[in-house]
């Protein structure tokens, strides 16, 4: 990925937080021909495995099928910003923040293995329905689980970036800033609010 020295983000707890705000991923591989599948994914920070990712997919996903390095692109959110905004000529531009992924992936193929990812997905995305899915029959569970296939994926590496105008003066940040939050688009005013937090 290409990024330019101002907007590279390299913090470790900046680029995990935007994994875990926005974890609706695109897993991207390469066997014969470019794979793709968007899915939510989780991040996993572990003292004795190493950091890695966790999600599920359809069996009969082709992409399943895959054992070789992947990489898993988050972004969202990102706005246009417009040079009505600036206190000196210039053109319009895109602000955005994305964060790239790289590991090995390793299929969890047991049932056990399959069911504690879903324990963990509905855990991480809705609490609150744990007892509903320990309530389901084993029969139906047992039918579930042929069609699903887990894995893990081993970070080796990533790389961030987060284009947030800090190349322009304070002047310009406070106007983006401004006029994002009013905006009506809720991307428009996230970025604004990652502005807020994080041109410091």
């Amino acid at each position: 990925m290409y990024i330019p020295q101002p907007y590279k983000l390299e913090e470790r707890s900046k680029i995990i937080e935007f994994i875990k705000t926005y974890p609706f991923a695109t897993l991207l591989s390469h066997e014969n021909k470019i794979h793709a599948t968007h899915l939510p994914v989780m991040f996993v920070a572990s003292q004795t495995e190493g950091d890695y990712l966790l999600s599920h997919w359809a069996t009969a996903n082709p992409q399943s099928q895959i054992k070789s390095e992947v990489l898993c692109i988050f972004q969202s959110p990102h706005a246009y910003i417009s040079p009505a905004y600036y206190t000196r000529p210039s053109v319009p531009t895109w602000n955005y923040i994305a964060v790239h992924v790289y590991g090995t992936l390793e299929p969890l193929n047991s049932d056990k293995e399959k069911t504690e990812v879903l324990i963990k997905t509905i855990k991480h995305f809705e609490p609150n329905y744990i007892q509903d899915f320990h309530n389901l029959s084993e029969t139906y569970k047992n039918q579930l689980l042929p069609h699903l296939s887990a894995f893990k994926i081993q970070i080796t590496n990533w790389e961030a970036v987060a284009k947030l105008s800090q190349d322009r003066n304070i002047e310009e940040q406070k106007n983006i800033i401004e006029g994002l939050a009013q905006s009506q688009n809720q991307e428009a005013q996230s970025i604004a609010t990652f502005m807020t937090k994080w041109n410091t």
